[in-house]
């Protein structure tokens, strides 16, 4: 039985860096049922493998698949509007907050309770 022809990625490109992709590389290892192989990547994200593996050289500067894998991998993955979001800090602190992990993700959400609810 022949394999079904993967569809290309749609969408725009975004940027990743190496340190995103040494971020997702430890997502794979630490999931809670256990290891992620790149090849359960693929399949999670509806890829080929050569599309992880050209994903994690180091020339790669952009994807398509970085909410799909996000998503594959559970993480949050917040894209602000800039012409919704038009603070500055919410920009800043939406950009970065798919680069932390859940419990940094946590741990911020209870820190910004805490600021909030206290007087002064």
């Amino acid at each position: 039985m022949a394999e079904e022809k993967k569809k290309r990625p749609q969408g725009s490109p975004e940027a990743i860096d190496e340190a995103w992709k040494r971020k997702i590389l430890e997502r794979m290892r630490s999931m809670e049922s256990g290891p992620m192989t790149r090849a359960d990547l693929a399949r999670a994200v509806g890829v080929t493998p050569a599309a992880i593996t050209i994903l994690f050289q180091p020339e790669t500067r952009s994807t398509r698949l970085k909410a799909k894998i996000h998503k594959a991998l559970g993480l949050v993955a917040i894209e602000p509007t800039p012409a919704v979001v038009k603070d500055p800090n919410i920009r800043r602190v939406l950009r970065r907050w798919g680069d932390l992990s859940e419990a940094n993700q946590e741990l911020v959400l209870g820190l910004i309770e805490q600021l909030a609810t206290k007087p002064g």
